[in-house]
């Protein structure tokens, strides 16, 4: 799995426009693109004019021919006016993705929790038997 992240600086309070652009664009038109698992757009809780956009990726092949596509060019031109100067993406191989979507780990039911008795009662001292259907002997 690759994950491909951008980091750019916008104009000063453009994020509402951007983001409007965002969703618009990628997430309204791309997101059915053979390999992409996900998509995330997190602005900068310090500085609220930067933000990242966050893509997962079956495997370097299937998000390089994304960024070499067409449909990337068309994505990515409206929101090119939104940068000032500082923009930079980084390709990076998974390593560990520990009990997400990422890691391919299904998650599993919840598991109930066991009641204890309380002290004294009946339960405590009887053990609960299984109702057997009529008919039917031990």
């Amino acid at each position: 799995m690759v994950i491909r992240i951008t980091w750019g600086k916008l104009r000063a309070g453009a994020w509402g426009d951007f983001e409007r652009t965002y969703r618009a664009t990628v997430v309204a038109r791309g997101k059915n693109v053979k390999g992409l698992r996900g998509r995330w757009l997190a602005q900068d809780a310090g500085d609220q004019d930067t933000g990242f956009a966050v893509s997962l990726w079956d495997g370097l092949p299937a998000m390089q021919a994304y960024e070499q596509s067409p449909l990337y060019a068309e994505l990515v031109a409206p929101l090119q006016p939104f940068f000032v100067g500082e923009y930079r993406t980084y390709r990076c191989q998974v390593k560990y993705a520990g009990g997400t979507a990422a890691s391919g780990a299904r998650p599993r039911p919840a598991r109930r929790a066991a009641v204890k008795p309380k002290k004294g009662s009946r339960a405590s001292t009887s053990p609960r038997r299984r109702r057997r259907p009529a008919g039917r002997s031990r």
